[in-house]
């Protein structure tokens, strides 16, 4: 691939804003400069400086999309971790107190959520994501040194073309604007009052305005660079002239239009064709993951840090072989489960969510609202499950939570280590896509679920539903054949998901609250028991599922009330989804014992 721009074609011309926006450029908080103390040169222990950019150089040879995201992730830990101490004592008055592993997982792995009952306060916020702001433009540049050396058979390993490579190479040239553009959104959630009732995912306003803005009309610089950069990579790939509107032959020729239409949006300053350009987004990234094309673009579609508002995102995967072997059991499973929707009474969802299609990918570069909050999985518009960060945050650890049961050896009976662990860790990602699955039952602007309003109750209230739906459908779905593994089998691993939740996730987050939520009744009831070493028991396994299926049934009920609105959503919340005494003291415990 031709380079795409010269100096000359990189300068962006601002148009004339909407109205223009008291927001600076720069947020004003105190000791941002010494944020850049994480990339300062490091010395090795042979005497020699390395510097931010030649961290690519260290990386060791790979054959697949995870090999690659493993090793890039390594090294770059490996050179932000000396700078962490300097980083601290130069930022005390805002990270001093925090230790060392929980602040390396925020600004290196994007774990910044985990941080949220420490920070207090939406300034730290903003300087805690300009610090995984240094980092990732540490790790884009190292996938990038990956990238143009890797050789035929690497290339092969990744599923990707020369061709795609370039395009590859490119976009994390330029994806990395995201951050500072969310650093912004997010100073700018902090400055300004809740989102009046005219507010949208793409239409923003500012206090005291009826005026509506966008992302562009907000913050001009950040958002024209990417919209001019991502337009000029579309027209620099060449092949296939699609009308404006037209469907593309081809998934290159479909990438194509995805990304000039995303750069569109992100340069639109007119709130109405905003909208617009986003709805046309989210069409064309669906149609895209129905193809086999490799790179995976995800738009910013959700929205946590001011809601309804979308937070700024672009996330660049690979669909790579390695990723691509997880799909069959996952499409498997998928249709199995909406085949049992029956026993619920929501089959109407039925063909919705066989429709529903399903990427898993490995990620390269994960921006903007990354920067501090990297999920694992996306529902909206469509599921992608990030299999680096599926294996980070949870399979890893999860062979740990299943052996807390008593009973854990004759769930897992006769088995070596090594394919239990490999059992164990599938079921830990299952969950993960079953719970997305869910989000497919009354999805977002059905009628049922506009009755929870847009706010913070309403995100709740659906990770709740995403959680129950699925638990009390899993004995039907291994009936089916659907998924490998016994009742029991399952029944530990959903219980040992709700711990990783509650153990790991802040108190206000809505994962917290929806694993409150599925193991709480339980607790008190007796059917899940525990000691004080930390050890677990399922002591009725008809009655857990039983226990599954009564609350499936009653959120299923907040839905199907026509006199629900979001106050009473709220207060269903505070009532149901906070953890009794007993579950409080469960979780402590669960702390304490927490040997990952």
């Amino acid at each position: 691939m031709s380079e795409i721009a010269g100096p000359e074609q990189n300068r962006v011309t601002q148009p004339t804003p909407i109205e223009q926006s008291p927001i600076e450029s720069t947020p004003r908080l105190q000791l941002i400069q010494r944020v850049h103390a994480l990339h300062e040169p490091v010395t090795k222990t042979d005497g020699t400086v390395q510097h931010w950019w030649q961290v690519g150089d260290t990386i060791p040879p790979y054959e697949g999309g995870m090999e690659l995201n493993n090793n890039v992730r390594t090294a770059v830990s490996e050179y932000v971790r000396p700078n962490l101490g300097p980083f601290k004592e130069k930022t005390a008055s805002k990270f001093g107190e925090i230790d060392d592993e929980t602040l390396e997982n925020a600004l290196i792995h994007g774990w910044g959520d985990v941080l949220s009952d420490d920070l207090g306060g939406q300034r730290r916020e903003v300087l805690l994501s300009v610090g995984s702001l240094v980092v990732n433009k540490i790790e884009s540049s190292a996938y990038q040194h990956a990238l143009k050396a890797a050789t035929p058979e690497q290339l092969t390993g990744l599923g990707l073309s020369p061709h795609q490579r370039d395009i590859v190479v490119q976009l994390l040239d330029i994806i990395p604007k995201a951050d500072p553009l969310f650093t912004r959104f997010l100073a700018f959630g902090g400055q300004t009052p809740e989102p009046p009732e005219a507010a949208t995912g793409a239409t923003l306003f500012m206090p005291d305005s009826d005026i509506p803005q966008t992302t562009a009309s907000l913050f001009p610089k950040e958002s024209q660079y990417l919209a001019l950069r991502l337009r000029l990579i579309a027209a620099a790939m060449g092949g296939e002239t699609i009308p404006e509107g037209g469907a593309a032959p081809s998934p290159e020729g479909q990438f194509k239009e995805y990304v000039r239409v995303l750069g569109s949006f992100l340069g639109e300053r007119d709130a109405a064709k905003a909208e617009a350009l986003h709805e046309d987004i989210k069409k064309r990234y669906v149609a895209l993951l129905k193809t086999d094309f490799p790179i995976v673009l995800a738009p910013p579609t959700e929205g946590f840090f001011k809601e309804p508002y979308m937070d700024p995102e672009l996330r660049l995967a690979l669909a790579t072989p390695d990723a691509i072997a997880e799909e069959g059991a996952m499409k498997k499973a998928k249709d199995v489960m909406a085949d049992s929707l029956d026993t619920l009474g929501v089959g109407q969802f039925k063909d919705q969510l066989k429709d529903e299609p399903i990427r898993c990918a490995v990620t390269l570069g994960a921006h903007g609202v990354n920067t501090l909050f990297k999920a694992v999985a996306q529902e909206k518009p469509a599921t992608v499950l990030y299999l680096d960060e599926q294996e980070r945050q949870y399979d890893n650890e999860f062979y740990q939570q299943v052996q807390r049961f008593t009973d854990a050896p004759a769930v897992f009976p006769d088995e070596t280590d090594l394919k239990k662990n490999k059992q164990i860790k599938f079921m830990s990602r299952m969950n993960t896509m079953l719970h997305e699955f869910s989000h497919f039952i009354y999805p977002d602007g059905e009628p049922e679920q506009l009755r929870m309003g847009t706010g913070k109750a309403a995100t709740v209230i659906d990770e709740v539903k995403a959680e129950s739906l699925y638990r009390p459908l899993v004995p039907h779905i291994l009936e089916a054949q659907g998924l490998p593994g016994t009742r029991e089998q399952w029944a530990v691993a959903m219980v040992s998901s709700s711990f990783q939740g509650l153990k790991d996730e802040a108190e206000d987050s809505e994962y917290f609250l929806n694993n409150a939520y599925a193991v709480n009744r339980c607790v008190e009831t007796g059917i899940i028991t525990y000691s004080q070493e930390g050890t677990v028991t399922i002591t009725d396994y008809d009655a857990f599922y039983k226990a599954m299926q009564d609350q499936a049934q009653e959120v299923l009920g907040l839905y199907q009330d026509e006199a629900m609105t979001e106050q009473k959503t709220g207060d269903w919340i505070k009532a149901h989804c906070q953890p009794s005494e007993k579950l409080r003291s469960l979780i402590e415990i669960l702390k304490k014992t927490d040997n990952s």
